[in-house]
């Protein structure tokens, strides 16, 4: 509801960041069930993926970074067919120029990264 007329990296950040605090506070309701989490969301670059994992270590979570390296123009076809379905979570088009943008400032996770978040438990 908050979507401006001309989109803006600002408030897609803030956005993106508000449903990320929304997702951690629902991961912490089905922890108390036994329920495992999965976070589907961009992480963009290593500062992102540091909120998750410092936020898991502070709740002595265990955690598991996945990255699955998809060519570009896959991903751009994916965006279009979503796009074009509009299914029931739709919320706004994404165009290429805000696609390529977001594909500028991804960083792709190092093998450090990688070690440091794979399969990473945390034990009390």
């Amino acid at each position: 509801m908050d979507q401006p007329e001309k989109m803006s990296f600002d408030w897609f950040y803030e956005r993106v960041q508000r449903n990320c605090a929304q997702m951690r506070d629902m991961a912490e309701k089905l922890v108390l069930l036994g329920i495992p989490s999965v976070f589907d969301c961009g992480l963009t670059n290593k500062e992102e993926r540091k909120i998750f994992s410092d936020w898991a270590d502070n709740h002595r979570y265990a955690v598991q970074l996945h990255f699955i390296d998809i060519p570009t123009e896959t991903r751009w076809q994916r965006v279009l067919k979503r796009n074009s379905k509009q299914a029931e979570t739709f919320q706004f088009e994404v165009t290429r120029e805000m696609f390529d943008f977001i594909d500028s400032i991804w960083e792709t996770p190092s093998p450090e990264e990688m070690d440091t978040l794979s399969g990473k438990h945390i034990t009390s």
